[in-house]
């Protein structure tokens, strides 16, 4: 399936990741069964999302020849040529019926397509098509009652219907694109939010290393008063051993050792 986009991975969204699918689906199903009219959703590799009301001719018939497939993907290549030229397209195809197209564009990219078809606008030609199946291998009978349940829309109607898909296929379109702007947003407190992780953790580790030399300074600054403490006890205790009085005075006169004799 196509992707665009991307989320804070780096993988590629798809138009299923913006669009609730199921929900679109289960609408445009009752409308179906109100209408009659059928409709088929694919995305922009011609994968399908939904559908309701496809015909038997052509999934029976026409899609599953090898050379009548040729004809519908003729079809289908002309669509997808010609989509953008209005909010809908329509076309022939050589199979003789016919197929509608909207297209759902968000971003300025094409995601998926709203398809109306297969369909005829008038009473079809029936010995056209028992020709069709003659040149096929198709069998007549069953092919032609394929052809009998093929819906019959004036060109008005489908002109209606068309106009209400392709407003369908706008509030796809905008309700992929707040989705995929809420998702960006989303997105973007994820990349903060890792940032945000990734400097504490550093001014953790660079605190810890801090913590680590502090303590190391204090043990070393007790090592040391330990240290000349020891070298103070020796030398009073070699004073205190000394015979008679002993003092030492500074420069100002301060007594600073003096033995036990003199106390």
């Amino acid at each position: 399936m196509r992707a665009f986009g991307a989320d804070s991975a780096g993988m590629k969204r798809r138009f299923t990741d913006l669009v609730d699918i199921a929900q679109f689906s289960d609408m445009m199903t009752s409308f179906y069964q109100a209408t009659g009219i059928p409709h088929g959703l694919i995305d922009a590799d011609n994968a399908i999302l939904s559908g309701v009301g496809w015909q038997d001719i052509c999934t029976k018939f026409h899609r599953v020849n090898e050379a009548s497939c040729r004809r519908c993907f003729e079809s289908d290549r002309y669509i997808a040529a010609h989509l953008h030229e209005g909010p809908f397209i329509g076309y022939k195809c050589a199979n003789g019926l016919m197929d509608y197209a909207s297209p759902i564009i968000i971003d300025g990219e094409h995601v998926a397509t709203i398809f109306l078809g297969q369909l005829l606008h008038e009473p079809p030609d029936r010995e056209v098509f028992k020709k069709q199946a003659q040149t096929f291998g198709f069998d007549e009978e069953s092919y032609l009652a394929a052809l009998d349940r093929v819906p019959i829309m004036p060109a008005e109607q489908v002109k209606s219907t068309m106009a209400f898909y392709s407003k369908i296929a706008g509030m796809l379109a905008l309700s992929g694109h707040e989705r995929l702007r809420h998702l960006e947003a989303l997105d973007e407190v994820v990349r903060l939010n890792r940032d945000l992780t990734d400097r504490v953790e550093v001014r953790t580790r660079e605190l810890a290393l801090k913590n680590i030399s502090l303590n190391e300074e204090v043990e070393e600054h007790k090592q040391v008063e330990s240290l000349l403490k020891r070298e103070h006890d020796f030398v009073q205790a070699l004073i205190d051993s000394m015979p008679g009085v002993y003092y030492l005075l500074d420069q100002s006169g301060r007594f600073v050792l003096w033995n036990k004799n003199m106390e």
